[in-house]
């Protein structure tokens, strides 16, 4: 499932719904958001029931309103393109390592294509161009309201779409998982 299949699923999603705002996307597929203190322990998960077929995206309701979009769209990721999975039995997508999975296994490969999905829906193209072609990484980043670590992802896309440019690797290793700015820490927020 890769570039080609996510960027078309989110053009088709855009199309559909006339709008990449996420609660407009939520409300037309009648999915659930929930915020609920979740400890600092868990940052959200995705939950779907074929029986009752109610989609429920719950978020951590100390998460950091940057990491709150983030995450919504990473979980709306699991619902377009994975919800399949689950059809056998109840399933629930946690989120331990949001913006941390590469293409290594295939568990990661679920997560790895949902933070892809959250990177092209959240991420215009013509935005993104033009925050990178006037500042530098991180500012555009800032400029662009996403933790650089999304918007490199969004870079990794852009072969696909004939455009070049250079994916910086910033997204890789720990990066949500050790990254306090999800929570309010100082440490990253200069650039979120």
């Amino acid at each position: 499932m890769k570039f080609d299949y996510i960027i078309n699923a989110v053009n088709e999603i855009i199309e559909t719904v006339g709008s990449r705002n996420l609660e407009d996307i939520c409300s037309y597929y009648n999915i659930l958001i929930r915020r609920h203190d979740l400890q600092k322990k868990l940052k959200a998960y995705f939950y779907f029931n074929p029986a009752d077929e109610v989609p429920i995206i719950v978020i951590d309701s100390n998460i950091q309103e940057i990491f709150y979009r983030v995450l919504m769209a990473h979980e709306l990721g699991h619902y377009f393109l994975h919800r399949q999975t689950g059809m056998v039995h109840p399933f629930v997508f946690q989120e331990y390592e949001l913006l941390e999975a590469d293409e290594k296994n295939s568990i990661q490969d679920e997560e790895f294509e949902a933070n892809m999905f959250a990177s092209e829906l959240l991420i215009e193209d013509e935005a993104a161009l033009e925050a990178l072609h006037s500042h530098a990484f991180f500012n555009a980043a800032s400029i662009l309201n996403v933790p650089p670590a999304l918007l490199d992802l969004k870079l990794r896309t852009f072969s696909h779409k004939g455009y070049t440019a250079y994916s910086s690797d910033y997204a890789k290793g720990n990066y949500l998982k050790e990254d306090k700015a999800a929570y309010g820490s100082t440490e990253y927020s200069e650039y979120c």
